[in-house]
């Protein structure tokens, strides 16, 4: 149990983190390239062959361009997601792209969801009409749909771990990982680049030291869940995962950043924990 309770603290740190060491007078892209140079250490020092690196499989190499390029757009999705909308809403929204991964495996891998998945994927419905409807919201037709987007791009990059499992090879899943945190990481610094020169604005090293920050949660969360698996039956590691992290995150949004919500909105809010658990089961 204390492998999955610090799975949970490590991937409530990763919105909060970026909550924290944002900046508007910085480079937005700091945080994100920072969070991914940490990747690219962490994965490429759990590479158990390195020689490996230099004969990867087909696949490993095409599965980890894909995911590279899917990551950033995900990642900083949620970053502009938080300074809008702020660290409750945005993480409600990103752990909802377990329905686009659920909606792929259908499609690709001709999996039935259950029936408290079904219930989960119909609770989805009313909990976002109420965030979106409620008196005190301020969600335009584009504020709406950075949140979409946000979900939609976290549930792709998501589903690049069950397509791996399907079609990669799993004695290369650190060489993949590496591949796609290098990719991310070219990406992310090409566009950290092209910001800095358009806005003559600072290299933003303290956001890049706050996405160090963020990599290594990132990073931690993933391990500790899978050994929390080795000892936990996954139905029940995963509901916990994905409704305690949204919980925390909810609960360092009121403590933390003083985030408000109208009550119609925080219903919507634990509408989605209780779908998020009914999808993991």
């Amino acid at each position: 149990m204390a492998y999955l309770f610090a799975a949970i603290v490590c991937s409530a740190l990763i919105t909060i983190v970026m909550k924290a060491g944002s900046s508007a007078d910085e480079n937005p892209y700091s945080i994100v390239l920072g969070n991914y140079l940490t990747c690219v250490i962490l994965s490429f020092v759990s590479i158990p062959e390195r020689s490996a690196l230099l004969h990867p499989y087909g696949s490993t190499l095409l599965l980890g361009l894909v995911g590279g390029a899917l990551y950033p757009l995900g990642l900083i999705a949620i970053q502009r997601s938080i300074s809008t909308h702020g660290v409750a809403l945005t993480s409600a929204f990103s752990k909802l792209g377990m329905l686009v991964s659920l909606f792929i495996s259908v499609l690709l891998f001709h999996e039935v969801p259950s029936m408290f998945q079904w219930i989960g994927i119909f609770l989805v419905i009313p909990a976002i009409f109420l965030i979106y409807h409620s008196p005190a919201s301020s969600l335009g037709t584009a504020s709406f749909g950075l949140l979409f987007l946000t979900m939609v791009s976290n549930g792709l990059a998501e589903a690049m771990a069950k397509i791996f499992r399907e079609f990669g090879f799993a004695s290369q899943a650190e060489v993949y990982l590496f591949i796609l945190f290098l990719i991310a990481s070219g990406i992310t610094f090409g566009l950290w680049l092209r910001y800095a020169h358009r806005h003559q604005q600072n290299a933003g090293l303290r956001s890049i030291a706050s996405g160090i920050a963020v990599g290594i949660p990132n990073y931690c969360s993933s391990l500790f869940l899978l050994r929390a698996l080795s000892s936990i039956p996954a139905i029940l590691a995963y509901p916990l995962f994905s409704a305690g992290s949204m919980l925390l995150v909810l609960t360092a949004g009121k403590v933390l950043f003083h985030e408000s919500h109208h009550r119609l909105q925080m219903v919507g809010i634990f509408m989605i924990v209780g779908s998020l658990i009914l999808l993991n089961c």
